[in-house]
């Protein structure tokens, strides 16, 4: 049964991997919602996952929707205080402070 786990959470782990290459390639070419689609997918597949918050959280600025790049970062900081007791990190922070 390990080997199961860990060829799902690989497999998880890829996939992850390629909707945040897909949001940061929709990100550099101003697609802004594009991205934003990908990168909340990406919380469907693991809702652990900061950078997709990250995400979420740039390509709101970018669209000037402050209170939702706020709403990201309130739903990232619970995720990680609900799973592993931790805040975002300094990056998610500075993001943050960004508004």
């Amino acid at each position: 049964m390990p080997e199961v786990l860990s060829m799902r959470e690989r497999l998880c782990a890829r996939v992850v991997r390629m909707v945040l290459d897909e949001g940061e390639r929709l990100s550099n070419v101003s697609a802004w919602r594009e991205a934003l689609a990908i990168y909340e997918r990406g919380i469907l597949i693991d809702p652990w996952v900061e950078a997709s918050y990250q995400g979420i959280m740039r390509c709101h600025y970018a669209m000037g929707d402050r209170v939702e790049a706020r709403r990201a970062y309130e739903r990232c900081r619970a995720a990680l205080k609900s799973r592993f007791d931790l805040d975002p990190s300094r990056e998610t922070q500075a993001l943050l402070r960004q508004d």
